[in-house]
């Protein structure tokens, strides 16, 4: 994983869209010089060719070890207990809340002075339900804890366990509307079980969405901390977040998407997230042809 330091506070770098690199906590912009843009193109173009693999089924256990290779390595030493390594292809900084994507599990670190942000996240989770019709399918939606820890510096570690075969949104870039279409059904999905526990999360993000390129299916795993009780004020916030997270994903050829899902995205969101989903049902049906199954091809622009 190719890391970029921030020359003005030494925190590490992140790389927005538009490919420029912002500090997550000064606010330090700066550009890749020619060196770091050629490796950053070059990882980014090896984990697409890897993600693509996945997606076709043609990924090998040799795939597997060469894409983790490429990982870096971060470790944390805990108060009365193990130094933990993390191996990581992914970071992102979320409200100064640092979230690494490990191969099987999402690691959370909070600041000194963010407890409550981590016991919220902890209450957030355990107040989710499921219908019994779908909890199996939709409980992989949500994060599931799999370990606590306070570090010797202060701060404090929660660990969820995650699919080995989900990644985050974030790192595959624009996707054409065919494919943003299924990540929109799946963040329909999960904005429904939002609802159905009288939640709304705030944070629907490329960052926050996880993906398995292959089964088509999302998780929302970040930023827990965020959720709160549903009210007529915010009811509708993550109907907006998960239009907006579909805008991004369109950025080079928004102008040229159907009619109708451009309608969708721009329009006033339904009143609760179970009309919103069938608005979008609508559309799909009527807009874009009916539900098919597109193989997701990942290509790496400049």
């Amino acid at each position: 994983m190719l890391s970029l330091k921030c020359d003005n506070c030494g925190a590490e770098m992140s790389v927005s869209s538009a490919g420029d690199l912002l500090c997550p906590y000064c606010g330090t912009k700066s550009s890749f010089s020619d060196a770091e843009l050629l490796e950053y193109k070059a990882f980014r173009r090896r984990l697409l060719e890897y993600l693509a693999a996945v997606s076709d089924n043609k990924q090998s256990s040799a795939d597997d070890e060469a894409i983790w290779s490429m990982a870096e390595a971060v470790s944390f030493p805990t108060n009365n207990g193990p130094v933990i390594t993390v191996n990581h292809l992914f970071k992102a900084t979320i409200d100064d809340v640092e979230m690494y994507m490990a191969r099987r599990n999402i690691v959370t670190i909070f600041d000194r002075g963010a407890a409550p942000k981590r016991d919220t996240t902890v209450q957030n989770i355990q107040k989710i339900t499921f219908p019994r019709a779908d909890s199996r399918h939709l409980e992989q939606c949500v994060p599931q804890i799999a370990g606590s820890y306070e570090l010797t510096d202060g701060r404090q570690m929660l660990i969820f366990s995650k699919n080995e075969s989900f990644y985050p949104l974030a790192l595959f870039g624009n996707l054409p509307y065919e494919h943003t279409a299924w990540v929109v059904s799946r963040m329909e999905n999960i904005a429904c079980l939002l609802e159905y526990n009288d939640l709304v999360h705030n944070g629907f993000s490329p960052d926050t969405l996880f993906i398995n390129p292959k089964t088509h299916e999302a998780a929302l795993l970040g930023a827990w901390w965020l959720a709160e009780p549903m009210n007529a004020a915010n009811s509708t916030k993550d109907l907006l977040g998960l239009r907006q997270v579909a805008k991004d994903l369109l950025k080079p050829t928004y102008a040229d998407i159907p009619p109708m899902f451009k309608k969708f995205l721009e329009e006033k969101p339904a009143d609760d997230a179970f009309a919103d989903f069938s608005k979008w049902d609508y559309v799909i049906e009527n807009g874009l042809g009916g539900r098919k199954f597109h193989k997701l091809e990942l290509g790496v622009r400049g």
